[in-house]
């Protein structure tokens, strides 16, 4: 097995971390948490919103929505995932196979692609959410899913550089006449 081989296999542990971490952040329900205390308590997930309240006035607004106008932050999220996975998949597979040296350069775009559409993504939302919460005095808290997905876009980024190296190394390796068919 070639150093490049091993090194794209190495990789795909960082991979795993960054589609792991994407998938976790997308399918929980704690993206923001916003209180006005003791009124009471929204908790947004990428989908919907869920109010909770123990001032009886306020039984009316207790529940989950399903949250409206939140296509585009939903769709960039969504597709800044898929698009890392893809990412990911093409340097394993690239790295793998002895293919022209340029188009191993089409992961390296997906993994810049995918978590920039995830952090604009993420961005619109955090505006939508400030937009969509109601008025008056709010405390604002990030929950554990959208600290995820921030966290998927850095790990996303360190991906791309790191499968950067290992097609700069292989390249480095193949303008040298080190490959697998000079040692033939």
């Amino acid at each position: 097995m070639q150093l490049s081989q091993i090194l794209s296999l190495f990789g795909a542990g960082i991979g795993v971390v960054t589609v792991v971490l994407g998938i976790v952040a997308l399918a929980t329900p704690s993206w923001i948490i916003l209180a006005a205390p003791p009124a009471i308590n929204s908790t947004y997930s990428l989908f919907q919103r869920c109010n909770e309240s123990s001032v009886p006035q306020l039984a009316g607004i207790v529940g989950c929505a399903k949250l409206n106008g939140f296509q585009t932050p939903q769709g960039l999220t969504i597709s800044g995932v898929i698009i890392v996975v893809l990412g990911i998949a093409s340097s394993i597979l690239l790295g793998m196979l002895d293919t022209n040296r340029y188009i191993k350069y089409v992961p390296h775009f997906l993994l810049v692609t995918g978590p920039t559409l995830i952090l604009i993504g993420v961005l619109f939302y955090v505006k939508n959410v400030l937009a969509n919460f109601t008025a008056g005095s709010t405390k604002l808290d990030l929950g554990y899913s959208f600290i995820l997905i921030v966290i998927t876009c850095i790990i996303g980024y360190i991906s791309s550089a790191y499968f950067g190296f290992v097609t700069g190394l292989a390249e480095g390796y193949y303008r040298a006449g080190l490959t697998s068919h000079s040692h033939n």
